[in-house]
This record gives structure tokens, sequence and C-alpha cells, in this order.
């Protein structure tokens, strides 16, 4: 009951609204029309205006091809008709300064006018005076549209006007129609211009997409041309420089040797890393899903890193847990990749001890295994902070670490991609000083032999 009176109460009191606002409608409604009966008025005297000045000008056209003094007479006529309706258009549009303004270009043609035309009246050969006539005459046409243009302007405007008032005064008869046809055409128009708004920015996106296709494509063609006209020449490197290191050049020959393999083997790493982040990006890379062994996949990776390790002196252990089945279906290379990834990212950060690769059963259904892997390490460990921007491209625990490990912070960036692409998950547990824990769970269907 309170909502209801609430509700007939404001409804009053839009009834008392809308009720003054139709009154001072209808005032305004009987003034636009008495202004627009003013705009004609002006109208149809500036069409009287047109018509006298066209009779001036065949007037002075008639004396000047026979000379015939009745012309005179009728151009003296209309002379004065023409002054009179200039004083009449000036005191109605008074409170118009456009129209005043064009008055005034009015009547000084017009005096242009009658002053060409009254050397033609006193001279026996006014044909070099036609010009100047044409000229002034031009001017007061030109004067006229614009009255006419002006004036036309304002009746339609208080048309407009008046139509409106009329309208919406219209409403004290009915105000509940029109304040309910006024919510659904506010409705009308806002699911409009939604609609209007949703059509802009789906076109934006569509340009967008056009744009981003296309610098796909550069980027695709500049990965080609990268990939043919850098690596070859690398790998060339790469055998000339292995080749001499073969040979007997003196120790610190053969070091600087050694130096520049490495360096090598290292630039083409980076290389590799990002064209395989290019294309990941550009999902060119595609799952190739097959029957496989997963244990034999763990012992090649630590074999793979197993020389690196050597070099540091850092003990690669790890295992495969039993309840995992023998064979999996899935993504092989991929796997191998992730782990690579991850395993030379530990050995890299770690100085001393140990890198663990291993893989334990995270769940298991009928149709589904999730296996979780580990790369364990005991190396300088990531701060919190740090934690939450290691995945990204080209990002670096530190600029400190950046400076000292070097590399191109690729690497997380292209194990995360793919263990995306497998529709899997990536994280990392870790604390400075303690080592690091990267992981990442990878749904496999099960397999058979």
């Amino acid at each position: 009951m309170k909502h209801l009176l609430t509700m007939l109460l404001a409804f009053a009191i839009l009834l008392l609204g809308i009720s003054a606002v139709s009154c001072f409608l209808f005032f305004n409604t009987r003034e636009s029309t008495q202004s627009r009966r003013h705009s004609r008025i002006v109208l149809y005297r500036s069409s009287d205006l047109y018509n006298v000045i066209q009779d001036m000008n065949l007037a002075s056209r008639g004396y000047s091809l026979i000379h015939d003094p009745g012309s005179r007479d009728t151009y003296k006529h209309n002379e004065d008709e023409c002054q009179k309706i200039c004083t009449d258009l000036m005191q109605m549009t008074e409170d118009n300064p456009v129209q005043q303004e064009n008055l005034g270009r009015l009547q000084i043609g017009t005096k242009d006018f009658a002053d060409v035309t009254s050397r033609i009246f006193s001279q026996k050969d006014p044909k070099p005076l036609r010009s100047g006539q044409y000229k002034a005459m031009n001017e007061v046409r030109g004067a006229l549209r614009s009255i006419e243009e002006e004036e036309n302007r304002l009746l339609s405007e208080r048309e407009n006007y008046t139509n409106t008032y009329f309208i919406l005064g219209g409403s004290a008869l009915g105000v509940q129609f029109l304040a309910a046809f006024g919510l659904l055409y506010s409705c009308w128009h806002l699911l409009k211009q939604h609609e209007r708004e949703n059509n802009e920015k789906l076109e934006q996106l569509k340009t967008a997409k056009d744009v981003a296709e296309q610098a796909l494509e550069a980027k695709d063609r500049f990965l080609s041309t990268v990939s043919h006209e850098v690596r070859t020449p690398m790998a060339a490197v790469l055998g000339l420089t292995e080749l001499l290191s073969l040979q007997e050049l003196g120790q610190e020959n053969n070091e600087l040797v050694n130096l520049t393999l490495d360096s090598s083997m290292h630039l083409l790493q980076i290389l590799n890393s990002v064209l395989e982040v290019a294309r990941l990006d550009s999902g060119n890379v595609m799952v190739q899903a097959r029957n496989f062994a997963l244990r034999p996949v763990l012992g090649d990776v630590r074999q793979i890193v197993a020389l690196e390790a050597g070099k540091k002196q850092l003990t690669i252990t790890g295992f495969c847990d039993e309840k995992i089945p023998e064979y999996v279906f899935g993504d092989e290379l991929r796997v191998r990749q992730i782990l690579t990834h991850l395993s030379f990212n530990a050995i890299k950060y770690t100085e001393a001890g140990r890198v663990e690769i291993s893989a334990s059963l995270k769940a298991q259904t009928a149709d589904e295994t999730v296996v979780r892997f580990s790369v364990i390490d005991t190396g300088i460990g990531i701060s919190a902070s740090d934690q939450r921007r290691i995945f990204q491209a080209f990002e670096q625990a530190s600029d400190t670490t950046k400076r000292v490990k070097g590399g191109a912070g690729l690497g997380l960036t292209i194990a995360k991609e793919l263990v995306e692409l497998l529709r899997g998950q990536v994280g990392v547990m870790s604390e400075p000083g303690k080592g690091s824990t990267f992981w990442f769970e990878i749904p496999f269907t099960a397999g058979h032999a």
C-alpha cells in the first residue's frame, strides 16, 4: 500500500508538471504561429521586391534598345516602389542581424544599379554601361537569395517549433498515454543507440582484426626469411668452428675457438627460441598426439641436459611414478620440449647441488590420466614478486640476473605456451636461496602398447 501511494503521488506530480508544461507549450505555439506568419509576409515582400527590380531592369533595357520615354517613367515608378518595399523589410526584420546585413547588401546593390541606370538614361550610347548594370543586378539578386534563404530557414525552424509545441501540448489530453509512449520511445532510442554503438565497435574490431592479420602475415614472412637467411649461415659457422676446434692450433687459439663455438651455439639457441615464440603466438604450432611411452622421455631429457650439468658438476636425478600407465596418448615432442626448457633453466640458475626431473600421477579416470611433471633445483630461488612475471616473454627474475646469466628470457615463455597448448597448467614454487620447483600438469588419454 505504501508503494502504491508513493506511485500515485509521483504520478500526480508528473501530471501537474506535464499540465504546466503543456500550457507553456500552447502559449509558445501561438507565438510560433505568429512568427511563421511574419516569415511568410517577409518572403512575400521579398518576392514582390524581386519582381519590382526585374521590372526596373526590363525598363532600363527597353530604353537602351529603343529609347522609349515611357520606359523611364516605368523605371521611376518601380524605383519608388523598390525603396518602399526595402523600408518595409528593414522594419520587419529589425530584430534579425543576419537579415539586416542582407538588406544592407541589397540597398548597396540597388543604389549601384540605380546609379548606372541613371547614366544610361542620360547618355545616347548606353551600351558600355551595361556591364556595370549586370554586375549591380547580380549583387541585388545575390542579396535577395540570401534574404529568402535566411527567411526560409527561420520559417522551417519556426514550423518545427510549432509542430513540436502542438504535439507536446496535446499531452494534456492524454498524459498517461504520452508518458508510456515516451518511455517506450526512450527505450527504443536507447536500444537503437546501443545497436549503433555495437555496430561501430564491431566495425572497429573487424578493422583491428584485418590489421592484426596483415601484421601476422608480415611477421610470418619475416620469420620465414629469418629461418632461411640467418639459420643457414649460422649452421655453417657452427660447422666450421667445430672443425677448427678439432685442430691443434695451440692452447690459446683453441680456447678462443671453443669460446667462439659456445657463443655461436648460444646465439643459435636464442634465435631458435625467438622463432619458437613467434610460431606459438601466430598459432601455427599444432598438437600431434600419438601413443608413446612416458618413462623413456624422462630418461632422454636427463641425458640431454647431463652434459650441461656436468660443466657445473651438478647431479641429475629423477623418477617416474609407477602408477603412471606405461603408454599414454599425447604429443611426445611437446612434452620433451617443455621438460628440456625447464631443465636447462634450472641448470642455468644452479651453481651447486642437483636438478631433479620427475613425474607423478595427479589424477586418473577410465578415459584420462593427469600427470604432474616437476623440475626441482637447488639454485638461487625466485622471490614472490618475480614469480608473477618470469613466464612473460623476454623477462627474467631481475636485471642483475639478466646481466650475470645472460639469455633472452624466452625458455619459460615457450614452456608456458606449450603447456597451455596441451590443455595443461604450469606454475612455480620457490624462495630466494632455497631453490625452485617448476611444475606442469598435462592431461593424457590412456594409451596402449
